[in-house]
């Protein structure tokens, strides 16, 4: 059975509209949910909205649909159209109406302010992320100066001791060479490492601060002229409902039947 999918391409009609028929009937889900189709007819238009940024591509497919009463159908009902079987396609010559275009230019804007909040939820988590590597190094960094400090102290109460010799005077002070050039070089190496840590969240910011204002990209899925039907035709009338008197083959061709109370039935018989 067709459906209309979001991600459908309609590419031997180009950018031309075209018309459906949403089949109400045959829709397998809940009655309520298909209730504000019925005894509808309107636009439907899908787009896919795209926002390139230096860490992602921001995507999102925007569906505006509108009927010829000028209802606004939220997103969560516009997707209800693609579970509603459908007519085959049709070529359509019609021109849009200007509420669909303003429909879909709320949610393109709409799409626009989601997307800096997630730009700048992206930065925040980054900074968020970058400060816990940051303190997770200070402490590793501060651990390293204690120990250091540790060994230069037990290397001098060494030294002091009146019964070293010579020899291992001169291996203790090349280890406190050793050690106080680690502690001299410890604290500008911590700071450039740091500074480089921060330096990816300074360009992320300067991506993020810049994207305001910025437009994205739209594509142009389809733009379906809606018309929600049942596939029941109205039944034809093959027999009398009430025979008062015999019919001959002749007069059935052309007689009118009585319409019953309350039933509205007023229809010309065939015969076949």
């Amino acid at each position: 059975m067709r459906r209309l999918r979001a991600g459908t391409s309609f590419e031997e009609f180009g950018a031309a509209p075209i018309a459906l028929d949403f089949y109400l009937d045959a829709f397998d889900g809940p009655t309520w949910a298909i209730k504000p189709f019925q005894q509808r007819s309107g636009w439907l238009m899908v787009v896919e909205a795209r926002f390139p940024m230096p860490f992602i591509i921001w995507k999102r497919t925007l569906i505006a649909c509108i009927t010829d009463h000028g209802e606004v159908f939220s997103a969560v009902m516009a997707n209800v159209v693609f579970s509603m079987p459908t007519s085959l396609p049709r070529v359509l010559e019609d021109y849009t109406p200007d509420a669909l275009d303003e429909v879909m230019g709320d949610l393109y804007r709409s799409f626009l302010k989601r997307t800096e909040q997630d730009n700048l939820d992206h930065l925040g988590e980054a900074q968020e992320r970058t400060q816990v590597r940051v303190s997770m190094f200070e402490s590793e960094c501060r651990a390293l100066e204690n120990q250091i400090a540790q060994a230069i102290r037990g290397l001098r109460t060494a030294r002091r001791q009146g019964d070293v010799s010579r020899e291992t005077q001169q291996e203790i002070d090349a280890k406190l060479k050793r050690f106080s050039a680690m502690a001299d070089t410890l604290g500008p190496i911590m700071r450039d490492r740091i500074r480089d840590m921060r330096s990816a969240d300074d360009m992320l910011e300067s991506a993020v601060m810049a994207s305001f204002g910025r437009p994205g990209t739209l594509e142009h899925r389809y733009t379906v002229r809606w018309r929600a039907v049942s596939r029941r035709t109205a039944v034809t009338i093959k027999v009398p409902l009430y025979q008062e008197d015999s019919w001959s083959a002749d007069s059935w061709k052309t007689r009118r039947l009585p319409s019953p109370v309350g039933w509205g039935i007023n229809q010309r018989s065939t015969f076949e």
